[in-house]
């Protein structure tokens, strides 16, 4: 586990962080400034790092 967490980078988790707390991934993506493909691509590879989903949609809402 502290491997996966020493390759995890700061791009990958200022985008967890923006997409939690905005509930939203377009408005998350507007925020960094990337498109909505990449801020998903980020996502997903910081998932396939932890081994574990790390948002779940929620009707329209990401949590």
């Amino acid at each position: 586990m502290a491997a996966q967490l020493r390759n995890l980078s700061l791009t990958s988790l200022r985008s967890f962080y923006a997409v939690g707390r905005h509930c939203h991934l377009r408005r998350a993506a507007e925020e960094l400034h990337v498109s909505h493909p990449a801020l998903s691509r980020q996502i997903r590879e910081l998932e396939g790092r932890l081994g574990t989903p790390c948002l779940s949609a929620v009707a329209t809402a990401w949590r």
